[in-house]
């Protein structure tokens, strides 16, 4: 667990197996670091180089060998604070260069683009997009639960609330097509917030992949066994798509 949160606070997982070793161990030479994380020489030497880089760990020299120690976990405090100036520094920079990467672009005509995206991170990309592109209007066939199941929750849980409330800070009109099945757990709660329309279509009518229809562009999206989502930017299959929508919300009920 500890190293685990050490990762995700942004060592690298052989960082920080050397830096608990080393908490552990105190003041010492590579070879009980190596014996007790059971790495390899080399790769302990380049992480604790790595480490000391970060001010997290410190090293004396003794009779010519290098004797290692962490430091006080309050250091990551300063780790912290250096990456924040140097994220702002790369920020900066970005900025600056991201007018010469944008002019590179060539400027779209009638061209069609499809891209797709793999896993969480690859869904929130997308719901990012759409956020932004998304004008006056969006027309979302909603996933059978029933069909995909657990792979919604995390979905429906972080990304989809922030997503609708996006949505209606744009004052963007939605209209939903829900399975039936879903009435009670999903379709009536999203019918109560704003510039929303909900009907439904029988179950069996229903398929385990989501579709947003949004100013020329298509999304598709599944969510088991890993999240993928397909952008399509085409405006003949935004238009075949959303005469789709339009025939199968004549033919729903409220």
């Amino acid at each position: 667990m500890q190293q685990r949160m050490l990762e995700r606070l942004g060592l690298t997982k052989h960082e920080a197996k050397i830096y608990l070793a080393l908490l552990e161990l105190g003041s010492t030479n590579a070879g009980p670091i190596i014996a007790k994380t059971k790495l390899h020489r080399q790769i302990v030497y380049s992480a604790l180089e790595n480490l000391i880089d970060k001010g997290l760990v410190t090293f004396v020299v003794e009779k010519n060998r290098r004797y290692f120690q962490a430091t006080e976990p309050e250091q990551f405090k300063e780790w912290f604070k250096e990456e924040e100036k140097e994220i702002d520094v790369r920020r900066k920079e970005f900025e600056r260069l991201l007018p010469e990467l944008l002019a590179k672009k060539p400027v779209k005509g009638k061209e069609q683009e499809v891209c797709i995206y793999r896993g969480n991170k690859g869904l929130k990309t997308v719901l990012d997009y759409i956020l932004k592109a998304t004008k006056k209007e969006i027309n979302i066939l909603a996933v059978s639960y029933r069909k995909v199941g657990p792979g919604l929750d995390k979905y429906y849980k972080y990304y989809f609330p922030k997503f609708l409330k996006g949505l209606a800070n744009k004052k963007i009109k939605i209209r939903f097509i829900f399975p039936e099945g879903t009435r009670k757990i999903r379709g009536e709660i999203v019918a109560k917030l704003p510039f929303v329309q909900v009907k439904y279509i029988p179950d069996e009518y229903a398929t385990p992949i989501g579709i947003q229809i949004y100013s020329g562009h298509v999304s598709l999206m599944a969510f088991q066994p890993i999240p993928l989502a397909i952008r399509i930017s085409s405006k003949e299959v935004f238009d075949a798509m959303r005469s789709y929508f339009e025939a199968l919300w004549r033919t729903a009920v409220n």
